[in-house]
């Protein structure tokens, strides 16, 4: 009967308890936020761009919710060329904004949770005078409903000039030195640029990039300016932008930094340079184009090649018949690209990234007639833009016998057909080549 006793007057502490003591108010907030259905909120219905409504970009939120797991919200928000505002969410759900041009089609940016523990901002700059769309979901798949939460749209400031300014010109540049010490900027005005200069040895390469949340556009020039040697918009992280270049010619040389959409505003990103390995024209140089194509012998025999600029493209030329089966791949410290073209230099009968060994590439391919084929290479990108050295082999593979698997087993090394040369130096790929998908 005591046992009995005490597990009663636990039973009534433990029921006072859920009734007197409070639970925690953001536990409350989250249980009481994901229904599987809630009361729609005063704006629906607003499912469809049709049926948006207006959004003041004043900084007064409206409080909404997702009275479904499929529930979507749309709003529009009028705006003038220049205008720049955010668009953010704040509350318990875990929100992803869509912002769209004025044709209601044409998506301009995403975002999921920039806002913080799982609210979505948007920074945008508009373009040109017109009604902007908004489109507000839950992330994912949803299996509940979520509410309520709050839609803001605010104007915001333009950005400060940075430290560099003036530094809309090439005469205005501002020194950027190239042990990559980052340099901080930004674009307080559509339409702003930041002209930097490098001081280079000859025969001295240079990484110049940008980071930072802006989709910014580089441009190279020569000493005097004017004359563009690259240019790049995203091989960088990010939007970001980033290119290699080889300065055969000692002197100051200018750099230009806007963003992609010039009429966009940046708050701030960074721009460095870093001296990096130096990448040459190599002897087969030029064969940027299939009128210039270098043969390339299919017994084994490594091509001593360099990628020199981040557009360098070398292109070779090899001659099958109908059934030939052909291995050629790249070896070395690059990260290559491979195209497998028809005769017309424009149809690409397959490609390749990493198939080789570390980022090299490699392809296995049969001629279903006879005639001259090419392959290319070219640098995969990035932060890798250029390629000091590689090697660049092909292979003629025996004739398959009847019954026979048509492709070279892991790790063997084939012979070379009619040469009678072993394989150069470098050794082949381990790989499994496959057929490349067809390209009509």
């Amino acid at each position: 009967m005591i046992r009995h006793a005490r597990l009663s007057a636990l039973a009534i502490w433990l029921a006072a308890s859920l009734i007197i003591l409070p639970w925690p108010a953001h536990v409350l907030d989250h249980a009481q936020a994901m229904q599987s259905e809630l009361d729609p909120d005063v704006y629906e219905p607003d499912d469809t761009v049709e049926q948006a409504h207006p959004l003041l970009p004043v900084g007064i939120p409206q409080a909404r919710s997702f009275h479904t797991p499929e529930d979507v919200d749309w709003v529009y928000i009028d705006l003038d060329a220049g205008d720049r505002i955010g668009i953010s969410t704040t509350g318990p759900c875990d929100t992803f904004l869509t912002l769209y041009a004025p044709d209601g089609r044409t998506a301009i940016a995403q975002d999921d949770d920039s806002g913080g523990e799982g609210n979505a901002l948007i920074r945008f700059s508009a373009p040109v005078d017109g009604s902007y769309y908004v489109q507000v979901r839950q992330f994912g798949r949803a299996t509940r409903g979520c509410g309520p939460y709050q839609l803001i749209a605010s104007q915001l400031p333009p950005p400060e000039p940075d430290a560099y300014e003036p530094d809309d010109s090439a005469a205005e540049a501002k020194p950027l030195p190239t042990d990559g010490s980052p340099q901080t900027h930004s674009i307080h005005v559509g339409g702003d640029q930041d002209w930097v200069s490098l001081s280079v040895q000859a025969n001295t390469a240079v990484r110049i990039g940008t980071q930072g949340e802006c989709d910014t556009l580089l441009t190279l020039f020569g000493t005097d300016g004017r004359s563009q040697l690259a240019e790049d918009d995203d091989s960088g992280s990010n939007g970001n932008a980033a290119l290699v270049y080889t300065f055969t010619a000692a002197g100051t040389y200018l750099a230009r930094i806007q963003m992609f959409d010039e009429l966009d505003v940046c708050e701030s990103y960074t721009v460095s340079a870093t001296l990096t390995p130096p990448s040459f024209p190599d002897a087969f140089e030029p064969d940027n184009i299939p009128e210039q194509a270098r043969p390339l012998p299919l017994n084994g025999t490594p091509q001593e090649r360099s990628l020199h600029r981040a557009d360098d493209i070398d292109w070779t030329s090899f001659f099958l018949s109908a059934g030939d089966r052909v291995l050629i791949w790249t070896s070395g410290a690059c990260d290559t690209y491979l195209f497998i073209v028809a005769a017309d230099g424009r149809t690409i009968l397959g490609e390749d990234d990493d198939s080789g060994e570390e980022a090299n590439a490699a392809a296995f391919f049969v001629a279903k007639q006879s005639g001259m084929f090419y392959a290319v290479v070219r640098p995969f990108g990035g932060t890798s833009a250029t390629c000091a050295s590689y090697q660049l082999q092909g292979l003629l593979l025996p004739s398959v016998r009847p019954g026979a698997s048509g492709t070279p087993a892991p790790g063997a090394t084939p012979a070379p057909v009619g040469t009678g040369v072993t394989p150069g130096p470098t050794p082949r790929p381990a790989i499994v080549p496959t057929p490349f998908r067809r390209v009509p």
